[in-house]
């Protein structure tokens, strides 16, 4: 049985539909992953790590956020959010 890649799958739907597809319905409809750095090390942005499909996929159970002022709030969740210890800002 022949198995069509997402990018295939795609092109056929956009054939079909052409008024359908969009700049935005097309870069949404691509799976994103993180970078792979070492065997359980991944570089990715916040995009990646709010895709919980993606992160299960490639098994990541922990994620360290990185960056400056409040690029993000306080209220997001992220995969094993509850279980990680929770550090006040200094």
């Amino acid at each position: 049985m022949h198995q069509m890649h997402a990018c295939d799958r795609y092109e056929a739907f956009e054939k079909q539909y052409p008024f359908l597809c969009t700049a935005s319905v097309k870069a949404n409809s691509i799976k994103r992953y993180p970078s792979q750095v070492l065997d359980l090390l991944y570089l990715g942005d916040w995009g990646h790590a709010q895709d919980q499909e993606r992160l299960d996929e490639i098994k990541v159970r922990r994620i360290i956020t990185v960056g400056t002022g409040n690029n993000h709030s306080r209220h997001t969740s992220t995969p094993g959010a509850a279980a990680m210890p929770q550090y006040a800002q200094s």
